[in-house]
Formats: C-alpha cells, sequence, structure tokens
C-alpha cells in the first residue's frame, strides 16, 4: 500500500473543507482497492474475480439533478433554468456540514 504525505497545496485545500484525515492513500493498485473494500464490507470477489456491490436503490446519475449555487459570483453568470437549478448558499452549507460528519465517521 503507497502511503503518502499530503502537499502543501493538498493539505491547506482539504482543511478549508474542515477535513482532517490520519492517513492518505495514492495510487493504489486495482487489487489493493478490491481488498480495502472487502475488508471494510463494502462489497465482495465474485468467483471470476470482479468485486460484486450493492449500490441501492438510487445508483444513477440523474440528468436533471444539476445544482450550482446561487451566489454573488454566479447570479449573473448562469443561465437558470430547467437544466441548471439555483442551490442556496444555506443549502450546500448544510449538506457540506452532513457531508464531513459522514467522512469523519467513515475514515480509518
Amino acid at each position: 500500500m503507497s502511503e503518502t504525505k499530503p502537499t502543501a497545496k493538498f493539505n491547506f485545500q482539504i482543511t478549508e473543507f474542515g477535513i482532517n484525515p490520519s492517513k492518505i492513500y495514492r495510487n493504489l493498485s486495482v487489487e489493493k482497492l478490491v481488498e480495502i473494500a472487502v475488508g471494510k464490507n463494502e462489497g465482495l470477489v465474485t468467483s471470476t474475480g470482479s468485486l460484486s456491490v450493492k449500490t441501492g436503490k438510487y445508483t444513477g446519475r440523474s440528468p436533471d439533478d444539476r445544482f450550482i449555487i446561487f451566489d454573488d459570483l454566479t447570479h449573473d453568470k448562469v443561465h437558470w433554468g430547467k437544466v441548471n437549478k439555483q442551490f442556496p448558499t444555506e443549502t450546500f452549507d448544510k449538506l457540506s456540514q452532513k457531508m464531513k460528519k459522514f467522512v469523519y465517521c467513515n475514515v480509518y
């Protein structure tokens, strides 16, 4: 497994999001990624050697689910409509906090 020290730029960027992982893995082989997924009970190796995972009911990306933060930078630069939907800053902040909690609880 290739454990690497983060660069100063990476460290700055990720800590700006409030994420401070204890380990960072980079450029892992397919075999190592499969080993980690199986070890975390996120999938299993089939008889043909491929990784099988259950992704749940909602796995695809919906083309109608495109949201852009509506703020001072974007309000007059984005063609708002059916494709580019406004996403309030406050909602993004709540979602960001939820994501950070998830990352903290699932990083090993």
